[in-house]
């Protein structure tokens, strides 16, 4: 029986990332595999990738980010954060390295975007249509991506964010116009509070389970 090495590790140009790999308690019952992109864990990530895994997809957190940029960026004020072209190349290549990894290449990719992670994911999604099938923003900046790449995605993208932050849901409205598979969804509890990371939770986990299906059943289609 094969067995699955919890971190990844992805040579993307001069930088080696790393990717945190969790599988549902039965792996052959997994429903597909949900890349948290630019996903540092935090009680917040923690607890919604427990959630998905209950659901039966898998999890993976990579930081797009090294931990020397991480410190340079708070030392100096860096904004290489918002280098979308350099964070999706990153995300690129541990998307083609999952191709290779025995018990992850047939799951269907879903992608976890938090702040400017989503316009990267946005943006590989658009140059993997075939490979990743769903994408869930979470207070993200989609806006971000470039419009040709919004435009290509294929995958049905779900927008998450506070209703109480109009910037946040113009920026928001402004991205999902390119997009042609979209819901934008302005919840109504802050995330900072426990009901309004519930409602998050809740609607991230409901849109990928209803978007990653089964491999097995896609290959008989």
């Amino acid at each position: 029986m094969q067995s699955l090495n919890p971190i990844i590790r992805v040579q993307a140009g001069n930088v080696k990332l790393s990717g945190d790999v969790s599988l549902p308690p039965e792996p052959s019952k997994a429903k597909g595999l949900v890349v948290f992109a630019q996903g540092s864990q935090s009680a917040v990530t923690r607890y919604m990738s427990q959630r998905l895994l209950q659901a039966d997809l898998g999890v993976v957190f990579l930081e797009l980010l090294t931990a020397a940029e991480i410190r340079q960026e708070q030392q100096h004020d860096n904004q290489i954060r918002f280098e979308i072209k350099l964070l999706s190349e990153r995300l690129s290549q541990m998307i083609e390295h999952l191709e290779h990894e025995p018990m992850l290449q047939k799951l269907p990719v879903g992608l976890l975007g938090v702040g400017t992670g989503v316009a990267a994911a946005l943006q590989v999604a658009a140059a993997y249509p075939e490979r990743i099938r769903a994408i869930v923003s979470c207070e993200g900046r989609p806006d971000l991506a470039d419009a040709s790449s919004l435009r290509r995605v294929a995958a049905p993208t779900l927008l998450l964010l506070d209703r109480e932050n109009q910037e946040a849901l113009g920026l928001n409205q402004q991205a999902s116009r390119w997009l042609r598979r979209c819901q934008l969804e302005s919840m109504t509890v802050g995330t900072q509070k426990p009901a309004g990371l519930e409602q998050m939770t809740e609607l991230a986990v409901s849109w990928l389970r209803q978007h990653l299906p089964d491999p097995r059943i896609t290959s008989q289609l």
